[in-house]
């Protein structure tokens, strides 16, 4: 469960998350690439509420500006 979680992120900036095994790293990443839901507060990626957001409109986000690396 992610509680109070606040992240900003500049333009042009580079970011990797890194915790200990069980920190809801996966979690985090999934909700911001709106492969999961939130129960309650708001997930913003460039100026774009996420969660008002069409598959269509998520697809032209993600494209050019989101990428996953897994281990």
């Amino acid at each position: 469960m992610l509680s109070g979680v606040s992240v900003d992120i500049q333009k042009g900036e580079f970011v990797s998350v890194m915790s200990p095994s069980g920190s809801e790293k996966l979690t985090l990443l999934y909700v911001l690439n709106r492969m999961d839901t939130i129960d309650q507060g708001n997930v913003q990626f460039m100026e774009q509420e996420l969660t008002a957001c069409k598959e269509t409109e998520l697809a032209d986000l993600r494209r050019p500006h989101m990428g996953f690396v897994f281990q």
